[in-house]
This record gives structure tokens, sequence and C-alpha cells, in this order.
């Protein structure tokens, strides 16, 4: 394995345990079992490594919002929910500094600050559908499911830093659980129907 690919698997290994803020440029040298000056070789900063491994991560999440509206059940947005449990697992420092990304790195903040606002957009916009579908109930007052949007964009980007405080991890299923509990008081009787026969049995 190449220097660099150790260097950027060591990197995100810390970052996941201790998020970006607490990582000094030492710990990365001392986890790959370089020094200081060979590290600096190769990546001149951590903001350096950080721009290198948000490639990968850009794709990644960029895959998720591409698998918007590709069924026209529930089981799109259960699929989609299942990506982002994953890709939370695979970086939660994502979405533990997202602070620190929109603010600091230039481009890569402005990149992830997009994405965000992708994802917040396409919650509404899957809302409103079943709603459409008549799997939703009709909204009871005006932004009525764009408030709920938001409550569940919230929820997908900040359960992974609650955790990381907790020292306790939900699993993918508990996650899923705790998303669709926010949806379930606003199902018809045919999106009651649906959920139990396209939803459940992927959260049991």
């Amino acid at each position: 394995m190449q220097t660099k690919t150790k260097i950027l698997n060591a990197a995100l290994d810390i970052y996941s345990k201790e998020g970006l803020t607490g990582v000094k440029f030492q710990s990365i040298a001392d986890e790959v079992g370089i020094s200081v000056g060979n590290l600096a070789y190769h990546y001149k900063s951590k903001d350096d490594i950080v721009l290198k491994l948000y490639e990968s991560i850009e794709s990644d999440f960029m895959h998720i919002l591409e698998s918007f509206r590709k069924y026209d059940t529930l089981f799109d947005l259960e699929n989609q929910l299942d990506m982002l449990y994953s890709f939370s697992v695979k970086y939660p420092f994502y979405f533990i500094d997202q602070f620190q990304l929109t603010e600091s790195l230039g481009e890569v903040g402005n990149i992830h600050q997009k994405l965000m606002i992708k994802l917040s957009s396409q919650l509404f916009m899957q809302l409103k559908f079943q709603e459409q579908r008549g799997v939703l109930k009709p909204e009871k007052t005006c932004d009525f499911y764009k408030d709920l949007s938001d409550n569940l964009w919230c929820f997908i980007m900040y359960h992974s830093a609650k955790e990381m405080i907790k020292s306790i991890r939900k699993s993918r299923e508990e996650f899923k659980k705790s998303f669709w509990i926010q949806i379930e008081p606003y199902f018809s009787k045919t999106g009651e129907i649906e959920y139990q026969k396209v939803v459940i049995p992927t959260v049991a």
C-alpha cells in the first residue's frame, strides 16, 4: 500500500474517532508510523489531508442524493435513509464537524453546504410527493411538511454528534425507527398499509 493511501486511511480512522478539531498532525504521523517530516512531504497540512479525503466523501454523498426518487413507494425514502446511515458510520466527522467544514475549508465548505441544502430540499420534496400520492395526510397548515422536513434533516445531521458525546451508536434499525416515528402520525390509511408492507420488514 502506498504511503499516501496509508496516510488517508489513518487520518480517516482518527477523524472518525476524535473529530477534526482535536487531531494533531503528529497524531496522524504516529498512526501511520512515519515522521512528521515524511508526512509533510506528502501533505503539507492537516487541511490538505481533509481536502483529499473529501474527494471520496463528496462522491459517496452525491451517490446518496442521486438515489432520490428511484422508486414510487416509501421504499425510496427507506433506501436513501439506509445509505445515509452507512455514510454516517463511515464518515461520522462529516456531520460532527460540519461547522468547521463550512467555515474554514473554503471551496470544500461551500460544496458541503450545497450538499446539505440539497438533502434538506429532497426531504421536503419527498414528503410532498408522498402527500400527493395519498400516503401522507394533507397538510394541516401551510408549510407543515416543510417544518417536518426541517426536523428530519436536523435528526439526520445531528444524531452522529449526539452519539459521539454519549459514546453510544444506534444500530441501523434503531436509527431508521427513530426517523420513521416522526412521520408515522401523518400517514393516511393507505400510507399505514404501505408502511407496514414496505418499511416495517426492514426495521424489525
